[in-house]
């Protein structure tokens, strides 16, 4: 038997967005593609990602136009048009986001347009690109990022001091991005920062519809994130960060004085919480130093992952392991 791969870790531009779009909250994506797509991105991204297809716009249950053989010869805007008054109509939400598959965008609806329609009568809804042939799970996130800075967040004159936007981790993508969102969130947090994450269970739709009064944006990744933060500069005003993903006391102390001089905080606090969350991790880490050093444990290490988790696993075990990454 050959070599291959059961549950891919990607799909294509619209299974991102759309996990990203189901995990904000009190929001209602509509999927305007044929069927398969949906179904797709559950049993494949959401799959390989501990199967997270529940919830009540999880994959299996987001609604749809569900385009078929007529909609492809004589144009869908009218199912989509149906569908989205249906949607509003049945579903509780406060913010509606129509996705696009290939199919409908190959054959040109003119989605935006729909989508004015709705927003002159007063609901709150956008519309994201994001045909699967545009590029992979990752450009789908950052699609939906660009969508909403451009057309949902609010702008404002006046910053609030120390409250930052933090975006990278990309819903879906593996088992802990919750986790490690919060993580970070929290690390930041002791440094007297007010944090807006968007996706966690504790933010809310507000969080991201006054984004704009964030002081600083947070882009925890060298690669996902960045044009949209380069989109909230251009429209908001608002400088921002790259500061790669944080893992182990090293790269935690990098991170934390990277944001500490973008938002010139005295080095001191970045310090008193470095040396704090330093101290803290080798205590655990002492007991293990014996055996460490007695049984040989410097290994060489085959790193595969994506750009967030590739870059951040190796230096950890250089920096902070001695072992050698490849």
């Amino acid at each position: 038997m050959g070599n291959f791969i059961e549950r891919p870790r990607f799909t294509c531009a619209l299974g991102g967005a759309l996990m990203a779009a189901a995990a904000l909250p009190e929001t209602i994506p509509i999927v305007h593609s044929v069927a398969g797509c949906v179904g797709s991105v559950a049993w494949a991204q959401q799959g390989g990602s501990a199967l997270q297809v529940g919830g009540p716009c999880g994959c299996l249950g987001v609604p749809g136009s569900n385009l078929r053989e007529r909609e492809v010869v004589f144009g869908g805007a009218d199912r989509l048009r149906e569908q989205i008054g249906n949607t509003i109509e049945v579903m509780e939400g406060r913010l509606f986001v129509v996705l696009t598959g290939c199919v409908s965008e190959v054959i040109g609806d003119d989605v935006d347009s729909v989508v004015r329609e709705f927003q002159r009568s007063g609901v709150s809804i956008v519309a994201a690109h994001t045909g699967g042939f545009r590029g992979d799970s990752y450009f789908g996130y950052e699609e939906l990022l660009k969508t909403l800075f451009r057309d949902y967040v609010k702008g404002v004159r006046k910053k609030t001091p120390r409250l930052v936007n933090l975006w990278g981790v990309v819903p879906g993508m593996d088992v802990f991005w919750r986790g490690n969102l919060e993580a970070i969130r929290h690390l930041l947090e002791d440094l007297g920062l007010a944090v807006n994450t968007f996706f966690t269970g504790d933010d809310l739709l507000e969080t991201l519809e006054r984004a704009g009064n964030a002081e600083l944006n947070v882009v925890v990744s060298p690669r996902y994130g960045v044009e949209a933060a380069e989109t909230f500069a251009e429209i908001h005003g608002t400088s921002y960060v790259i500061a790669p993903f944080p893992l182990g006391p090293e790269a935690a102390g990098r991170f934390l004085k990277s944001v500490a001089g973008a938002l010139n905080i005295r080095e001191q606090e970045a310090n008193r919480i470095i040396d704090r969350d330093s101290e803290r991790f080798y205590r655990h880490l002492s007991p293990l130093t014996d055996p460490w050093i007695d049984f040989d444990f410097q290994r060489y290490a085959l790193v595969i992952g994506d750009a967030n988790y590739a870059f951040a696993v190796a230096d950890f075990l250089a920096e902070t392991l001695g072992w050698l990454p490849e």
